[in-house]
């Protein structure tokens, strides 16, 4: 017979233990599916991007937008960068006009400044969208793009007599959502919430791997306690 003194484990704890593991596992495993892990190889996306930074970079999700920051295949911007893999900002996409500069010394797309506050500022000088003055118009299925650090960026601006210096969306080989390394650097672009579906798979994921650890130590104390219980006294 059992001992009136027993104490077993709720059946929630068990549950709680497991819905936990299932969210860990599940976050993993999407991760490797989904997304990659890229060096920042140069200064042109200062201060944005740093050299060395390792960046998250979401796979199935391509669709450009302005603002977003892509990974994409250099093979339109000459033979030499056939092979190579840029990180760059969307600035315009299909359709669009940009020109630079405007009095303020702001880029404009279809007629509309735009607001640039990750440009990389040099002490001591005002900061231009430009420090030359280009216009373009972006062909069907293609994209604009430029780097935050302009006066380091090798980018759709000396390429403009190549299909206005854009790149076809079909090279964009994934989106940047987060810098994951160093960890003092560790940040979501476009912040954190619904609009970046990655954010919400960190905290899923944490949120499994707490529930699992706290559930699991809870069982175990549980566990050793009835070990506890059961043993005869004075023996």
């Amino acid at each position: 017979m059992e001992s009136s003194n027993e104490r077993r484990a709720p059946v929630w704890l068990g549950v709680v233990f497991g819905c936990g593991l299932v969210l860990c596992l599940a976050g993993a495993v999407l991760f490797f599916v989904r997304y990659r892990v890229y060096v920042v190889p140069s200064p042109s996306m200062v201060p944005t991007l740093q050299v060395g930074d390792r960046m998250i970079a979401d796979t199935w999700d391509r669709s450009p937008k302005a603002g977003d920051l892509v990974i994409f295949n250099a093979r339109d911007w000459g033979a030499q960068a056939a092979a190579s893999t840029e990180v760059k900002r969307v600035l315009a996409v299909a359709g669009d006009s940009v020109s630079c500069c405007s009095v303020g010394g702001q880029l404009g797309v279809n007629g509309q400044a735009v607001p640039e506050p990750y440009l990389n500022q040099v002490p001591g000088q005002p900061t231009v969208a430009s420090a030359t003055p280009f216009t373009a118009q972006v062909p069907a299925g293609r994209v604009f793009l430029l780097g935050d650090n302009r006066n380091a960026s090798l980018d759709s601006r000396a390429q403009l007599q190549n299909q206005s210096g854009t790149i076809a969306e079909s090279d964009i080989q994934s989106k940047v959502v987060a810098v994951g390394l160093p960890l003092e650097r560790l940040s979501f672009v476009g912040g954190f919430g619904p609009g970046n579906f990655f954010s919400l798979l960190v905290l899923g994921t944490a949120a499994g791997v707490a529930a699992a650890l706290l559930s699991g130590l809870a069982l175990l104390v549980l566990w050793v306690g009835q070990f506890v219980v059961r043993r005869p006294a004075g023996r």
